[in-house]
């Protein structure tokens, strides 16, 4: 069983890997529209090799794309002089507050937790 547990211990880091390289689809705006509550008609769907990100400072919020770079910044938020940014990394998750969890994620957490025990 110790060597089955291995290999979907590796199983799972493949996964892992594989969410940081696929592209997510995030939502662009900025101005009029892109705030909170946000009106999804006012912003672009874009392609990303990267995280999403929801950037707001005072009632200013802008929705963008931001290349990773090989640095993985997903579900982190930073508050810098009054400026929040919070990065995600499934698609179009930067449309709200609310934060999505990976399917994939859930999935090999849950077949980590059973074979693993």
């Amino acid at each position: 069983m110790h060597h089955v547990s291995f290999w979907y211990f590796r199983l799972l880091v493949i996964a892992a890997t594989v969410t940081y390289v696929l592209a997510v689809t995030c939502y662009n705006c900025v101005g009029d529209g892109c705030g909170d509550p946000f009106d999804e008609s006012q912003a672009v769907q874009q392609s990303c090799n990267g995280t999403c990100l929801k950037g707001i400072e005072n009632d200013n919020v802008q929705r963008h794309c931001m290349e990773s770079f090989g640095v993985p910044l997903d579900d982190k938020c930073i508050n810098v002089e009054g400026t929040e940014t919070c990065f995600c990394s499934t698609d179009l998750c930067n449309g709200s507050d609310k934060r999505n969890i990976s399917l994939i994620s859930v999935i090999m957490s849950f077949l980590a937790f059973v074979l693993l025990k």
